[in-house]
């Protein structure tokens, strides 16, 4: 069942199919996503059977509201969580630095979180005990990602900005600001350009707050979701300066808790069914009728607005975002976005154990 706890508040309904921690869903391809490499499987104790007897496992879920978590909310409503005797109830989160949150509570908080990548959730990551990222949610997709970097359609229209060079010294509106997601992405598209975050100023803003800052100019550009960047350009207001801002990019993951990944049984379950909604949504199983009810049913929306929405790619194996993850921290950090100034050792914020176990079940 859904859960809406203290500070979670609703958001528009729009707004939460959009928002992104950074990102939003799978580009689908049609078949299978190819099996990517193992680099190192962990040794693990063989299959057990699903236990059969007494209530089920409660696991409380935080997740922010985003097509990148669709496998989730699939794997919720085919009851894949059921048939492995857990009881999943989830609770929405408004913002990133509130499901990091309830993610790094010690206890009374959340037992896995269906998080964006941003400053906070590397600070949490970094300190002991924190949360351990257990597979990727989604990645952006080579071209039309449902997130682009649009530029305001008036000073493009002067000749001020035709390129991601001439936005130095601009404000840019972000989803999270500075430290999120969609921080990371605009930076990724002014870095060719010689750009960092020193030379731009984020602003906080959701992506339904975006059309009107750039209607009346108080912000230059924004990297903003589908299908509110479609509305900036068919309204006059906005032109896209990227339409792929991070190829390949991971900016959603899912994260165990310290706590929960210590019940290693029912962190091993949880995985098993994640895997199988993963592979749920490949190619034309993303959008069957069945599955948009699923989106619409935790994201709010209409059926068309989540059949139009260009979705991300989503892995089929539970790989573990390595390289997207490095990236994104390195660049947060030398933005002076995180708290830790050294290069931390990512390899410790990893747990692999679990999606390998779930790969040897299926």
């Amino acid at each position: 069942m859904r859960r809406r706890y203290g500070f979670w508040r609703s958001v528009p309904m729009l707004t939460l199919v959009l928002l992104l921690a950074g990102c939003g869903a799978e580009v689908a391809p049609l078949g299978p996503t190819p099996a990517a490499p193992i680099a190192t499987e962990p040794v693990f104790a063989p299959v057990q059977p699903t236990p059969s007897g007494g209530p089920p496992e409660v696991v409380r879920v935080v997740y922010e509201p985003s097509l990148a978590f669709a496998p989730l909310f699939v794997a919720l409503e085919n009851g894949y969580f059921r048939e492995q005797h857990l009881d999943v109830r989830v609770q929405v989160a408004q913002t990133n630095a509130d499901a990091v949150a309830a993610l790094a509570v010690a206890t009374g908080g959340a037992d896995v979180g269906a998080v964006g990548l941003s400053a906070a959730f590397f600070d949490a990551a970094n300190s002991a005990g924190g949360p351990r990222i257990v597979a990727t949610a989604a990645s952006d997709p080579p071209t039309n990602a449902p997130a682009k970097l649009q530029a305001r359609r008036s000073l493009t229209d002067a000749g001020v900005i035709r390129s991601p060079a001439d936005l130095k010294g601009r404000k840019i509106a972000a989803s999270g600001g500075g430290g999120g997601g969609d921080s990371y992405l605009a930076l990724k598209v002014l870095q060719p350009f010689g750009l960092g975050a020193k030379d731009v100023t984020f602003v906080n803003l959701s992506p339904a707050e975006m059309l009107p800052a750039l209607t009346v100019g108080s912000v230059d550009a924004a990297l903003i979701a589908t299908p509110y960047a479609t509305l900036a350009v068919d309204m006059g207001v906005g032109r896209t300066l990227s339409d792929a801002p991070a190829p390949g990019a991971t900016t959603a993951v899912y994260a165990y808790g310290g706590p929960f990944a210590a019940r290693q049984d029912t962190a091993r379950r949880f995985a098993i069914a994640l895997l199988r909604a993963h592979r749920a949504v490949q190619g034309e199983g993303y959008r069957t009728d069945a599955h948009i009810r699923a989106y619409g049913k935790y994201l709010g929306g209409t059926e068309k607005l989540l059949r139009d929405t260009p979705p991300l790619v989503y892995s089929a194996n539970l790989v573990l975002p390595r390289e997207s993850v490095r990236d994104q921290e390195r660049v947060c950090r030398e933005s002076g976005w995180t708290r830790h100034r050294e290069p931390p050792d990512i390899a410790r914020w990893f747990a692999p154990e679990f999606a390998a176990y779930a790969r040897a079940a299926s």
